[in-house]
């Protein structure tokens, strides 16, 4: 199985052993250069493109996670690469896998995921490797098989409503429309109706790009 994410730094990526000194899998620490693309688009959303195939894979020791039920760490290692077009860096994350997991409905149903952590600005020392400390914070990107499953379902969807809604006439549009448990003083045009849901939905989009903006992406 292979994930690749995209993550908006511009900066080279280094695995790095934590502060404390707590022992991993393996007594190395490894570094993943992340190799410099000039004139090329990287195929961010296409992990089995066969641009990723000349990109250098680094061995990456795991250590499991014993302290807190489920526990887990039964793989031994995974492998990663990363490159960089000078403002975005790319990082492909791969291990082996019998299927995928997209599922994460249930207390004990875990989604296929893989994440990234860097130094947050202003910290005193270099970070603990499980997720910092109080002087040492972290930034970490997350990437879940469970997301990708339901933006890809999102889009479907709404590619699905546009098809509808174009295909409808103005006598469609002017039928009334009760909401689902609504009183009878509710009643709106199904058009009216139709301008609120894509109103609404604007909205909250707008929400989602203000708060990224205010991350920085």
């Amino acid at each position: 199985m292979r994930r690749a994410a995209a993550l908006g730094v511009s900066a080279a990526l280094a695995a790095v052993l934590s502060a404390t000194g707590t022992r991993l899998a393996s007594s190395q620490v490894p570094t993943i250069a992340a190799f410099r693309v000039e004139g090329a688009a990287v195929p961010a959303r296409d992990p089995w493109a066969r641009f990723w195939d000349r990109v250098p894979l680094v061995d990456v020791a795991l250590s499991a996670q014993t302290a807190t039920p489920p526990m887990g760490g039964r793989r031994l290692s995974l492998r990663a690469g990363a490159v960089h077009d000078g403002e975005t860096l790319y990082v492909l994350v791969e291990w082996p896998d019998a299927r995928p997991d997209r599922d994460a409905s249930g207390l004990r149903a875990f989604s296929d995921a893989a994440a990234v952590q860097f130094p947050a600005p202003g910290g005193q020392r270099i970070p603990a490797f499980c997720m910092g400390d109080p002087g040492a914070t972290v930034n970490i990107w997350q990437w879940r098989a469970a997301w990708q499953a339901d933006v890809r379902e999102l889009h479907r969807i709404y590619q699905e409503f546009i098809r509808r809604v174009e295909a409808l006439d103005d006598a469609a549009l002017s039928q009334p429309l009760v909401p689902y448990k609504g009183k009878p003083e509710w009643v709106q045009p199904l058009g009216t109706r139709l301008v609120r849901v894509a109103t609404h939905d604007i909205y909250h989009a707008g929400q989602i790009r203000y708060i990224r903006a205010l991350q920085g992406a």
